[in-house]
C-alpha cells in the first residue's frame, strides 16, 4: 500500500470511528454555533499553549483541513457532541479534558476520536513540518 493510500485509509478509519462515537452518545439535536464550539475544542486539544507550536500552526488552517479531510460538521451527532462540550459551564477546554479522562466510555471514545482527527489534520500538513523538526517522509518516491 502506498503512503498516500495508507493516509487515506487512516483518515477513513478515524472518520468512521468519530461518526460511530458521535452516534453512540445518542444526544438530542442541539442548536448553536457548532463551528465555534469545534474551534474551541480543537484549540484545547492541540498544544497552542506552546509558543513554538502557536507561532507556526494557524488554528483556522487546522479547522479548514479538518473540514476538508473529515467533514465532521456534516454529521448531526458530531455537531450535537461539540455543542454539548462547547456549552459546558466549565468552558470547552475543561469540558473536553473531562470527557477525555472521565468514566463515561462513550465520551472518552468521542474525545479520543476528536483528538485523532486534530492530530491528523495538523501533523499531515507539510507546511508545519519544518517548525516541528520533521524533515518529511523517510522514503522518497
Amino acid at each position: 500500500m502506498s503512503t498516500r493510500a495508507a493516509f487515506i485509509a487512516g483518515v477513513a478509519a478515524v472518520s468512521a470511528t468519530l461518526r460511530a462515537a458521535s452516534a453512540a452518545l445518542a444526544l438530542p439535536a442541539i442548536t448553536g454555533d457548532a463551528e465555534a464550539a469545534q474551534r474551541a475544542i480543537i484549540a484545547a486539544i492541540l498544544p497552542f499553549d506552546d509558543p513554538t507550536f502557536a507561532a507556526h500552526v494557524d488554528l483556522e488552517r487546522v479547522i479548514s483541513r479538518i473540514g476538508a479531510l473529515f467533514a465532521p460538521l456534516d454529521d448531526p451527532a458530531y455537531r450535537a457532541a461539540v455543542l454539548v462540550i462547547g456549552s459546558d459551564q466549565r468552558g470547552p477546554a475543561e469540558a473536553y479534558r473531562a470527557w477525555f479522562s472521565g468514566d463515561d466510555e462513550r465520551r472518552r471514545r468521542f474525545a479520543l476520536a476528536a483528538k485523532s482527527m486534530a492530530m491528523i489534520a495538523v501533523y499531515s500538513d507539510a507546511a508545519i513540518w519544518p517548525a516541528i523538526g520533521y524533515s518529511g517522509p523517510v522514503l522518497r518516491r
